[in-house]
C-alpha cells in the first residue's frame, strides 16, 4: 500500500470532527433535558385533557340534543308526513254530470232510455263507465262505455220493456279514471269527421209502404283524419222542442282515411214534430284497438 493510500484510509476511518455549533446544541440539550421532558409531558397532558373534554362535550350533545332528534326521525319514518288524503282529494276528477235523461217512446211498454253524460275534466278520461237504468225500483238495463275528456256521450238502452216508467232514473254505478296529458293536441287530428247534408224526412213525406210509419235521417260523413277505424258509431238524436223525439245508433265498419259515406238511419215508429237533430261520432280515440293498421 502506498503512503498516499494509507493517509487516505486514516482520514476515512478516523474520528468525525465536532463543530462548535454541535457542541453548543449538545450542551444545551444536556442542561435542559429535564425541562424538555417536563414540557413534553405537559403538552401530552393538555392534549389528553382536550381530547377527553371534547369527547365528553360530543357525548353530551349526542345524548341530550342529537339523540332525541334522531329518535324522532325514526318515528317519523313510520308516519305519513304528506297528507295523501288531501292530495288525492285535491287532484280527484270532478264527477261525470248528467246532461240529459229521458225515456222516449212508450209503445207496447217499450222505451228508449237515453242519458247523456258530460265529462267536465279536460285532462281526465273516463275509460270505463257503467250506467244503470232503473225503473220500478229495479235495474232494467246496464250499459258500459267511455267518456272522453271534456266531451259528451250518449248511453242508450233501446226498446227496453218497462212496466212503470214514472220513477225512472239512472245511476252511474262505477267510473275508472285515467289522467291524459295534452289531450286537445292529441284529439284534434283524430276527431275530424265532417258531417254534411243532414236531412230528416218524416213518415208523412217518406211514405214507405207498410203498416209501420217509417221516418228517415240521411247524412254524409267524411273521414278527414289520417287514420282508419275498425268501427265508428254515430248517435243520432232527433230533437222535438226542448227534448228528444227519437234516438238511434248506427255503426260504420272499416272507415278508411279520406273515405266518404252516405248514411241513413230509420225509425219504425210514430215521431213527434222534429225541429232539430244531433249527430255525435262515437269512437274511443284513446283506445289503440280502434285503429286499423296503416298500409
Amino acid at each position: 500500500m502506498s503512503p498516499q493510500e494509507d493517509t487516505q484510509k486514516q482520514k476515512t476511518n478516523g474520528p468525525v470532527p465536532v463543530t462548535s455549533l454541535g457542541l453548543r446544541l449538545s450542551y444545551w440539550y444536556v442542561t435542559h433535558k429535564l425541562q424538555i421532558k417536563a414540557a413534553v409531558v405537559a403538552v401530552l397532558v393538555v392534549l389528553n385533557i382536550g381530547l377527553f373534554g371534547y369527547s365528553a362535550y360530543r357525548a353530551t350533545i349526542l345524548f341530550y340534543v342529537e339523540l332525541p332528534d334522531y329518535q324522532q326521525s325514526l318515528r317519523d319514518l313510520t308516519t305519513q308526513p304528506i297528507d295523501y288524503a288531501y292530495f288525492r282529494q285535491a287532484n280527484a276528477p270532478r264527477p261525470l254530470q248528467i246532461a240529459t235523461f229521458e225515456a222516449v217512446g212508450g209503445q207496447d211498454s217499450r222505451y228508449d232510455l237515453v242519458v247523456k253524460l258530460s265529462n267536465p275534466n279536460a285532462d281526465m278520461y273516463a275509460r270505463s263507465v257503467t250506467v244503470e237504468f232503473i225503473a220500478g225500483g229495479e235495474v232494467v238495463d246496464r250499459q258500459t262505455g267511455f267518456v272522453l275528456p271534456g266531451d259528451e256521450r250518449y248511453f242508450l238502452s233501446l226498446a227496453k220493456r218497462v212496466n212503470y216508467i214514472g220513477d225512472a232514473q239512472i245511476r252511474v254505478a262505477s267510473v275508472e279514471w285515467q289522467r291524459v296529458h295534452f289531450y286537445e293536441a292529441y284529439a284534434e287530428p283524430r276527431l275530424r269527421f265532417v258531417i254534411t247534408d243532414a236531412a230528416f224526412t218524416p213518415a208523412s213525406e217518406l211514405r214507405v209502404p207498410g203498416e209501420l210509419p217509417i221516418s228517415s235521417l240521411r247524412f254524409t260523413v267524411r273521414n278527414d283524419t289520417g287514420y282508419g277505424f275498425w268501427n265508428i258509431g254515430f248517435a243520432t238524436a232527433l230533437l222535438s222542442g226542448s227534448g228528444i223525439g227519437g234516438i238511434n245508433y248506427i255503426s260504420l265498419d272499416q272507415f278508411l282515411p279520406g273515405e266518404e259515406r252516405n248514411v241513413e238511419v230509420r225509425w219504425q215508429e210514430s215521431l213527434p214534430g222534429i225541429n232539430d237533430m244531433e249527430i255525435l261520432p262515437d269512437v274511443d280515440i284513446l283506445n289503440e284497438q280502434v285503429y286499423m293498421p296503416s298500409r
